[in-house]
């Protein structure tokens, strides 16, 4: 009985031990720490009525569609804005555009302005996030608070031009997944932004057949489901579906041809503004909950802080939408809306809008007002027929503006290269601070003109691509009916600069300039000023454009280059010294800098530093020819033949054909006075593939040539070659080269080859 009753007690206690054991490892994360984790994932340019639980009947979307069936959906969720950057910017800040002072792409976050990351980090958070576009690039400020800051896209899948790299959804959430997968204790904050049903948009065949060969963005929309249904099956699978806190939200729609506007950013309707918003958390979120009260984008915040059990900042101008969760309705507020990419790009009209339960009114030059209740395409504007309503809702926006603090914002440090990428995104970048047009001043209103910004868009990918002509057309087009249009001028000019007309160039610019001086945001103009200045040889001109684009934006580190170029050209060593260093320690890996620098250093016959930098130059970027031919030079002047020899054989490599290397090559072998180095038979072949490129009719070739029968004893062909190249010189009106050969061809005639200490690095 006793060994009986000992062995039920150890029965009992033994499933005890393996129940608390397999509680501890289904339930792991939560028994270590119960805080819920956030995964946030915003969808680039989605509109709310593209998607299958939003009523959109060709819609595939079953991962979206699941998580509104298990979660919250709000009908009618709102954008501050119709640009990337200022809408993440307010989902992460709980700000509108002109508290936290991103209005358009292009410019950064204060860092003295928390985040959700921020605030999620000092809470002890694991915070992470994998962006997908150049525009939330580490430039944007959005970074801060975030321990992983995935922003590499130089192997993005969707890349159009060399200027816009862009990661594909597949790719985000690889990323995303790769870290996700190695949990600890601690809870987790995830934002992965997918961008693929933003231009530029493709089928995907591979995925879903010939389904949407037609609707190529309904395709995009499906690609970037089909993705979020991996994150969510990773959940599921992890068992951390119910510890997990999922947001997945647009941060703007797409116009699509409604009310003229293809893309987004000129206008804010609701095609562009209306945004999903759909959030999952079992124990906090009861399934099939819809709401269909205005709630924004600035809510987010708040409503993260609320669920998480954290407390809401004051200052923040959105409002927790957790009681909505119950069921409860929430406090009715106007939402804000703007857009200044009409004034920063031209300096037309900027738009304000309030929307309401029923009302939307937007202000610009010809105010709209739209019943939504009625019209919630926004097709009749009533702004004549209800005055008093217009003016109600002007004193509502005006007195939400009031309330705003405001923040003056700080210009992002871009190169040409990332300008170069919002412009082939077709966008523009560098608004800074919010636009107040003075009451009555006349400016051009969008609806009038809606037409041209996508020709001008369109017409900075031709020139990228090279199609100056077509681009041309265009633009010439645009600026007979709107000679005004800043912008089209600067695309005009840089076309004009690819064309090699820099006359024309110039002046366009600079009209571009003189348009919108003051709140204009191309500021890659000056640059581009500078730029063809260079061209024309028209140095300090060109320092005049470079130092005024370097005030403006004086981490650009191509700029340095370029002023450092001017600066090397008048003679002014030093100050072209200190402008290529500033431009590496801005981007070391900038290889142009180390190029420029061992031509200065090079010129100034410092070979030892030249060839440092020929060096590291060639670490960034092995293919560069011209820097692996001049440190071939130095490391034969340096004596360094084996070396030498080895650089230009890496060029023979790259191009076997290279006419000028196959001279230097072979003059080394032929004519190096040391023994070991000599190669009479390769120096022939050489000289010979030479001559053969160039038609027998360049002196340096045909000098090669008899050097190396001279090498090969072959006196009388040396003899021969050398006096056709002394001829070619003189025709060519080279003398000093004819006197050389003349001086080679005595020696050829005594039966001597030629010698030298070095070897002749260059023709």
């Amino acid at each position: 009985m006793i060994v009986r009753t000992k062995k039920r007690i150890a029965i009992i206690v033994s499933g005890a031990v393996a129940l608390l054991i397999g509680i501890y490892f289904i339930c792991g994360y939560s028994t270590r720490d119960s805080r819920l984790n956030v995964l946030l994932v915003t969808l680039d340019t989605t509109r709310a009525d593209r998607i299958g639980c939003y009523g959109y009947q060709a819609a595939v979307t079953p991962a979206l569609d699941d998580l509104a069936e298990r979660g919250m959906l709000f009908e009618r969720a709102y954008a501050p804005a119709p640009q990337t950057l200022p809408s993440h910017a307010t989902m992460f800040t709980g700000l509108n555009p002109p508290e936290h002072s991103l209005h358009i792409n292009g410019a950064t976050l204060d860092k003295a302005i928390p985040t959700l990351a921020t605030v999620l980090a000092q809470e002890g958070y694991q915070t992470a996030a994998f962006v997908a576009a150049p525009i939330l690039d580490s430039t944007c400020g959005l970074g801060q608070g975030f321990q992983t800051y995935d922003d590499d896209l130089t192997q993005g899948e969707k890349s159009q031009t060399k200027y816009m790299q862009l990661r594909s959804g597949r790719q985000i959430v690889d990323a995303a997944l790769a870290w996700l997968s190695p949990r600890n204790t601690k809870p987790f904050f995830c934002w992965c932004h997918l961008f693929d049903p933003h231009e530029p948009r493709q089928a995907h065949p591979r995925e879903f057949g010939a389904t949407f060969r037609e609707r190529t963005y309904d395709a995009e929309i499906a690609y970037a489901d089909l993705h979020v249904g991996r994150l969510l099956e990773f959940l599921r699978k992890q068992g951390l579906e119910n510890q997990t806190l999922v947001i997945v939200v647009g941060d703007h729609g797409e116009g699509l041809g409604e009310h003229g506007e293809d893309e987004h950013g000129y206008m804010i309707y609701n095609s562009t503004m209306r945004v999903p918003l759909v959030l999952s958390c079992p124990p906090i979120i009861p399934s099939r909950r819809r709401s269909a009260q205005p709630v924004a984008l600035v809510d987010l915040l708040p409503t993260v802080l609320d669920c998480l059990g954290m407390p809401i900042p004051e200052e923040l101008s959105g409002q927790s939408l957790k009681p909505a969760f119950r069921g409860d309705p929430l406090e009715p507020r106007d939402c804000y809306g703007e857009t200044d990419v009409p004034y920063w790009e031209a300096g037309w009209s900027p738009l304000r809008s309030i929307t309401t339960e029923q009302w939307k009114y937007i202000r610009t030059t010809r105010p709209e007002l739209f019943d939504l209740l009625q019209d919630p395409d926004e097709q009749h504007n009533l702004a004549d027929q209800f005055p008093d309503q217009l003016k109600r809702m002007e004193e509502s926006l005006s007195d939400l503006e009031q309330q705003m603090v405001r923040r003056e914002g700080k210009q992002a440090a871009l190169s040409d290269e990332k300008l170069r990428a919002l412009r082939s995104l077709g966008y523009t970048g560098g608004g800074t601070s919010a636009v107040d047009v003075p009451a009555g001043e006349a400016r051009r209103d969008i609806k009038d003109i809606i037409a041209y910004p996508p020709m001008v868009s369109k017409s900075s990918l031709l020139v990228e691509f090279g199609d100056v002509d077509q681009a041309d057309r265009l633009l010439t087009e645009v600026l007979s009916a709107v000679p005004d249009y800043a912008l089209a001028h600067g695309i005009m000019g840089a076309c004009r600069s690819r064309q090699n007309r820099n006359d024309e160039a110039v002046e366009h610019l600079q009209l571009a300039l003189d348009l919108a001086p003051d709140h204009t945001n191309l500021v890659w103009v000056p640059a581009a000023l500078g730029k063809v200045r260079l061209a024309q040889q028209k140095y300090e001109l060109a320092l005049v454009h470079l130092s005024e684009a370097l005030q403006r934006n004086p981490q650009a580190a191509d700029i340095h280059v370029m002023s450092g170029i001017a600066y090397g050209n008048l003679g002014q060593v030093e100050d072209a010294r200190r402008h290529f260093e500033s431009a590496l320690k801005i981007d070391p890996t900038f290889v142009a800098a180390e190029e420029r620098l061992g031509d200065l250093f090079a010129e100034q016959q410092n070979l030892v530093e030249a060839g440092q930098h020929y060096e590291a130059a060639l670490r960034l970027n092995p293919g560069l020819i011209e820097s692996r031919d001049r440190l071939a030079g130095i490391l034969l002047a340096q004596g360094a033949f084996s070396s030498a020899i080895g650089q230009y054989e890496e060029i023979l490599r790259i191009q076997p054909d290279n006419a000028n290397v196959l001279v230097a090559l072979s003059l080394v072998l032929s004519t190096t006075d040391s023994p070991e180095y000599r190669d009479g038979p390769r120096s022939l072949v050489l000289a010979k593939r030479a001559c053969q490129l160039t038609a027998n009719r360049e002196a340096v070739a045909l000098d090669a040539l008899a050097a190396a029968y001279a090498e090969m004893q072959e006196f009388q062909e040396a003899v021969a070659t050398a006096e056709q190249a002394r001829q070619f010189a003189l025709d060519a009106q080279r003398p000093e080269l004819a006197d050389e050969i003349a001086q080679r061809l005595q020696g050829y005639r005594a039966q001597q080859p030629f010698r030298t200490k070095q070897g002749r690095s260059s023709p």
